[in-house]
């Protein structure tokens, strides 16, 4: 998802790299910290909090692509209802599962169609 932020929001940058993943899976284990009921998951969602403000901060310098790390924090925010935490399969009802899904995999379309609709330079 941080990659297609980046097409959309930045699309003069070319970007290649996995912070934005990584930013996905910070983002995801902080959710998680809300979700699940397992002490460690949740002191661990607690301290990887402090880890996504100064990932925030860092995408302010040059040459690193704020709009991917957010794009991945939004992402892997969303995929973290999707995938229950092991032995914890009833922490999210199975509807949300499913929203959850649906709302990553309409984000995701929209954002990918994005450029060829509303930017001249992508044109075919």
């Amino acid at each position: 998802m941080g990659n297609l932020f980046v097409l959309v929001f930045s699309p003069e940058v070319v970007a290649a790299g996995a912070s934005t993943a990584l930013a996905g899976l910070f983002a995801a284990i902080v959710s998680l910290r809300f979700i699940a009921r397992s002490p460690y998951i949740r002191y661990l969602g607690q301290r990887y909090t402090a880890l996504i403000l100064i990932n925030i901060l860092f995408s302010f310098m040059p040459g690193i692509s704020l709009a991917g790390h957010l794009g991945g924090l939004v992402g892997g925010g969303i995929l973290a209802f999707v995938f229950p935490v092991y032995g914890e399969q009833d922490s999210v009802k199975k509807s949300w599962r499913w929203g959850a899904l649906a709302l990553y995999t309409a984000g995701a379309i929209l954002l990918y169609a994005w450029p060829f609709i509303f930017h001249p330079f992508f044109d075919l």
